[in-house]
């Protein structure tokens, strides 16, 4: 067990910061700091579906533009859509292979949080970064007064 020989938590998100830091496509540095925090499967399978939504655009132009176009209208998608921004406009082709490439890293990432679960060590658990924009748009009632300047 391996788990004794570390005083602290481990932070789950180490393969993110070393890849935001140091990846040689700034897309993907772009998308890997976006991910900071986010939970190990909701990030993975978010991008997972990116990337269907973009081969099946491919195969069948106008299924996969609407289901694309579901994907980023829905509201509680803020990250798929900040994801997807990073890597749009560069072409359907590079931009499914670098999401590829990022949901490899999410897989590495998951697997050795599992693999650090399985030895007994602690983790730090992570704090959503999405969630406290969300929680404070829900009840959002703004109203200026007709002289005010923001």
């Amino acid at each position: 067990m391996i788990g004794n020989l570390f005083a602290e938590p481990v932070d789950p998100d180490i393969i993110l910061q070393d890849t935001a830091r140091e990846h040689q496509d700034h897309e993907i540095r772009a998308m890997a700091s976006l991910t900071l925090g986010m939970g190990l499967d909701d990030a993975y399978f978010a991008v997972q579906e990116l990337i269907q939504a973009a081969r099946l655009i491919i195969l069948c132009p106008n299924e996969g533009k609407t289901v694309l176009s579901n994907i980023l209208s829905d509201n509680w998608c803020d990250y798929q859509r900040c994801i997807y921004f990073c890597v749009a406009g560069r072409g359907q082709g590079k931009m499914i292979k670098m999401l590829e490439t990022f949901a490899h890293i999410l897989e590495a990432r998951g697997r050795a949080d599992k693999f650090l679960r399985e030895q007994g060590v602690k983790r730090r658990k992570l704090k959503d970064p999405y969630h406290q924009f969300l929680s404070a748009n829900l009840n959002c009632n703004i109203s200026f007064s007709a002289g005010s300047k923001i």
